[in-house]
């Protein structure tokens, strides 16, 4: 079985969509043959030098017809929301009869923003010289425009190939491009998929909003919670040593076009200056992909600190290492926290926590503290220090609901209904 899948982020990174896919088919390698073709999607075409040889430069191609012609799979993974070209490659899958499956998603959740914040993130982000890979190497002036053009010149090329008359490719795309420049919240759904796999059975209803036939959903669990199925173990609220070992755990706002470059250095300088303290020892986990570690390493020197700074280690090898941990904005890490059950301190910065799983209930259960300012920060990691927290009955209910079958073996589930699936399609 030959499989399609686009990705922004090398394999070798710790990020959870790779890490999900990855495990699927690993899972689908014990059960049957499978190639697989990355279609690596950077902003420019990479250099012979770092062509790896699982990777397909999407330069190659000028548009998803071509590319399935070419490369002729059998199945494509997709991710449950439609990015350009991801959307160009459904359409031609289901114009060469080429099944699709989306994964399970990793999170449920997308943080809405006013109308204003909205325009301000996406333009900052429009213009933005980080790279939506990752690598920082390749920074250049306008990255992520550029790429978000590309993409959508992709899909409008696509467009033309399957032989749509030419103003109704550019109505399409102009009618594509509203969707996504102006949504608050998340892309459309996938509906060119063939099968959605689900992560819990409180996604089912969701989905059929979106307008998914029930036909095409299979829960299956959470491929990327279930990696931590063998790391849970029972927590130990005792501080080991005189000092509390804090690990702060950054969010890649600025790197995302929510934060300018002034905010985030403002908001660091109080909280290291906050945290500098002979009662605590801090240590740092930065965005595996998104953020630049020479900053932080720039910026510690600067501020005449010395800690630890972790970017390419998994958080759960680290959580075990802790008494406590600092994080701000919504991030999907504030969600494994929570599911840790270990005390958390979330910063308030003025964006939304609570669509993020499992957050309210950590909170109620007194896993998570908000902090709603700053300046209060040193009290609250004092308090929280002394607390023992105990998972309430909504928290243990929100457990039951958000992890079908939280045994690990999520991704053998989604083999053995991908391999069902392949099979009765032939």
């Amino acid at each position: 079985m030959k499989i399609l899948i686009t990705t922004m982020i090398p394999t070798d990174k710790i990020h959870p969509r790779t890490y999900v896919f990855k495990k699927i088919i690993d899972s689908l390698k014990s059960r049957t043959f499978c190639e697989v073709n990355w279609i690596m999607c950077y902003p420019y075409k990479t250099s012979n030098s770092k062509q790896v040889s699982d990777y397909i430069d999407i330069h190659n191609f000028s548009n998803a017809l071509q590319m399935l012609n070419k490369l002729k799979p059998d199945l494509i993974f997709v991710d449950p929301q439609i990015e350009p070209i991801q959307y160009a490659i459904s359409i031609c899958a289901k114009k060469l009869n080429i099944p699709i499956i989306a994964r399970p998603p990793i999170v449920n959740y997308f943080p809405s923003q006013s109308r204003k914040s909205n325009i301000l993130y996406k333009l900052r982000n429009f213009f933005s010289s980080e790279n939506p890979s990752g690598e920082l190497q390749d920074k250049k002036f306008f990255s992520r425009g550029s790429f978000f053009l590309y993409k959508i010149n992709f899909y409008f090329k696509t467009k033309l190939d399957l032989n749509v008359k030419f103003l109704n490719a550019v109505f399409s795309t102009i009618r594509y491009f509203r969707i996504i420049a102006i949504s608050r919240t998340q892309l459309p759904v996938n509906l060119y998929a063939d099968l959605h796999l689900l992560a819990s059975e409180n996604q089912i209803n969701d989905y059929i909003k979106n307008g998914i036939s029930q036909s095409k959903l299979k829960v299956v669990g959470n491929v990327w919670i279930d990696k931590n199925f063998n790391n849970i173990s029972k927590v130990n609220y005792n501080i080991k040593n005189n000092k509390i070992k804090i690990l702060i755990v950054t969010t890649p706002l600025f790197e995302h076009g929510v934060w300018s470059s002034s905010q985030r250095d403002e908001f660091l300088k109080k909280l290291f200056s906050i945290l500098t303290d002979d009662k605590f020892d801090i240590s740092l986990k930065i965005h595996p992909t998104s953020e630049n570690i020479n900053y932080y390493r720039s910026l510690l020197n600067k501020l005449d600190i010395s800690c630890p700074i972790f970017q390419s280690e998994d958080i759960w090898t680290l959580i075990p290492n802790y008494d406590l941990f600092i994080s701000y904005g919504p991030s999907q890490v504030l969600g494994d926290l929570a599911f840790s059950q270990r005390r958390t301190i979330t910063i308030s910065i003025g964006k939304q926590l609570l669509g993020i799983p499992l957050v309210k209930e950590a909170i109620s259960s007194g896993f998570i503290t908000e902090c709603q300012e700053i300046t209060q920060l040193k009290n609250t990691v004092i308090s929280v220090a002394n607390s023992i927290p105990k998972p309430n009955q909504e928290y243990l209910n929100e457990i039951k609901k958000l992890f079908f079958n939280f045994d690990g073996k999520s991704s053998e589930r989604c083999a053995e209904v991908i391999v069902s699936f392949m099979n009765d399609k032939h």
